[in-house]
């Protein structure tokens, strides 16, 4: 009897995994509709439920490297529809956690830092001047809320795809 219920509750934690897998994804593939299409509201919704779920995940509580991929992977999501606000709320709270710089890793320690920057360099290499100091000092100056410089170092490739190749 003892056997049968752990069996009974091993396959329904199994089943709930499988199930938040799928959910995770399709909000992700409605968000990149949704920035296809322009409607950035509805992209932010999807995007804002995706990290909820992430959020609550009993792995991503316990684990700081694995919050920090979550993030990172949100904010790349932000990125690839010209969001840079969204997106750099969330680098800053990768950021926040102070994980030593691994890289890109492949493994536990891959947090997704390098090509969230990469993609972040590229979005404000696409801004004036002007605009690019506003974001970057009000990212990286502390404030009340976050009182701590923010410095953001990964490593990131130095050569391009070809553009037809990009995201």
């Amino acid at each position: 009897l003892r056997l049968v219920v752990v069996l009974l509750l091993l396959s329904s934690t199994i089943a709930l995994a499988q199930r938040a897998t799928p959910v995770n994804s399709e909000l992700k593939q409605a968000a990149r509709q949704a920035l296809a299409t322009g409607d950035l509201p509805q992209a932010r919704q999807h995007l804002t439920a995706l990290l909820s779920n992430y959020r609550s995940d009993a792995d991503t509580q316990n684990n700081a490297h694995l919050l920090s991929a979550r993030l990172t992977e949100v904010a790349q999501e932000y990125l690839r529809g010209g969001l840079l606000e969204d997106a750099l709320k969330l680098i800053g709270e990768a950021t926040d956690l102070n994980l030593p710089a691994v890289g890109d890793v492949v493994g536990p320690a891959n947090t997704g830092m390098g090509m969230a920057a990469a993609a972040l360099h590229r979005r404000l290499a696409d801004l004036d001047p002007q605009r690019r100091y506003e974001l970057l000092r009000t990212w990286s100056m502390p404030t009340s809320d976050q009182p701590a410089l923010r410095v953001l170092t990964a490593l990131t490739p130095t050569q391009s795809p070809p553009s037809t190749f990009a995201r």
